[in-house]
């Protein structure tokens, strides 16, 4: 548990609220954006810009290259355009772009004609195209296409998702209360340029703890701490953080949003030498003009912390199984039966779940949504604690506006 931090939109240079950029480690920056999808029995499925979907038993995890602007013809070589909304590609054309409906993407990318080439890690994704849907997709050998629609080709990879590349040179900053963005993230809907930021947040400090915080990005930053040995209280909470207030000052009402999903990969020391942190989201909302009145926290990999109040039950949302803990409602925390360093939480869920069942108040709505590490020892020695990917994919409920 920590308290609420009060949001100072520091400018626009990624160097801001108490960071430096750290001359000589800049990284490239220009990054085209990559879709990912599950490809099973001949379906894509899961289809998600930026973060990596988690995929089903028996499904691939595959991903490719995509682009924004106008489409190529068509040819030989040319583009496949689509409208890209709720784990869908819809309207999908060659050469002529759709006109994709509102609270869709329209992406496109090259394809081929011809022989597939051979699998592997670069490999290549064969499908159907007719009427605007991909059928008959399959990784290596190209299906047979019945009569009216066009057979193509195109280039995907497989296994792990890529590390983030940053967007210039790091943000350097050991100040307690230091951080660094605001950002522009694409990874996260809804991020503007000034909702989006990574913070030290050592709101707890105690003689002999020390933390440098180097961000590239807001899914690739990392934390260098050293907390005192045996220390059992919660020191920092280093986090990511995007802001969903309103300009009236209110939360964004859960009935806004038809979703909200976040993916995340984290490395901690692990539990070896006298190591006391937990991985979590930390979420605060509220209600009415009562914004961020309740904490309400998610639990993701733990190693020796144990939740505020008492363990009050148990939940199955989204997939995943929770224990619930309370303490007066405030915090609520939900804490994964087994620990997981990387995957995708459906927060929109996990929130309704507790407004359904009686932890959060009626007609509640979201200030603030947070991932980081709640820091309490390193065993009296340095440890790195890193970001490797992070997002946040949301969408509004039909006839309703939101971040």
């Amino acid at each position: 548990m920590r308290v609420l931090i009060a949001v100072a939109l520091c400018g626009l240079a990624a160097a801001a609220c108490g960071g430096s950029a750290a001359s000589g480690t800049s990284r490239t920056s220009g990054q085209d954006p990559a879709v990912s999808a599950c490809l099973a029995s001949g379906q894509l499925t899961r289809v998600s810009l930026g973060s990596a979907p988690k995929c089903p038993a028996g499904s691939a995890r595959i991903r490719w290259t995509v682009r924004s602007g106008p489409a190529a013809g068509s040819g030989p070589g040319s583009t496949v355009s689509a409208c890209l909304a709720s784990g869908m590609l819809t309207r999908v054309s060659q050469g002529r772009a759709p006109a994709c409906p509102a609270g869709s993407v329209r992406v496109r990318w090259a394809v081929r004609s011809g022989p597939a080439a051979g699998s592997g890690p670069g490999s290549t994704v064969s499908a159907c195209l007719a009427s605007g849907v991909l059928t008959r997709v399959s990784q290596g050998s190209g299906p047979g296409c019945a009569a009216g629609s066009t057979r193509v080709r195109w280039t995907v990879q497989s296994g792990p998702q890529p590390r983030p590349r940053g967007l210039g040179a790091a943000c350097v900053t050991s100040a307690q209360t230091g951080g660094c963005g605001p950002y522009h993230y694409t990874e996260i809907s809804g991020s503007n340029g000034y909702n989006t930021q990574v913070i030290q947040d050592v709101w707890n400090a105690i003689a002999g703890a020390s933390q440098r915080l180097t961000v590239y990005n807001p899914g690739d930053w990392s934390v260098s701490a050293d907390m005192p040995a045996k220390n059992t209280a919660v020191v920092s909470y280093p986090d990511v953080q995007e802001i969903y207030t309103t300009t009236g000052n209110r939360p964004d009402p859960l009935s806004s949003f038809r979703s909200i999903t976040s993916s995340f990969a984290e490395n901690g020391p692990g539990s070896g030498g006298g190591d006391d942190y937990e991985a979590a989201y930390d979420i605060w909302a509220g209600t009415g003009t009562n914004s961020g009145a309740q904490e309400i926290m998610i639990w993701v990999d733990n190693h020796g912390q144990t939740p505020a109040g008492s363990k009050v039950g148990t939940a199955d949302i989204g997939g995943a199984s929770y224990t619930v803990w309370s303490a007066g409602r405030n915090p609520v925390s939900l804490v994964l039966s087994s620990n997981e360093t990387s995957g995708t939480i459906d927060i929109l869920a996990a929130l309704e779940w507790l407004e359904s069942h009686g932890y959060m108040p009626a007609g509640s709505g979201v200030n603030q949504i947070d991932f980081g590490w709640e820091i309490c020892s390193t065993g009296g020695s340095a440890k790195t604690f890193s970001m490797t990917r992070y997002g946040i994919e949301s969408s509004c409920a039909s006839g309703a506006s939101c971040l």
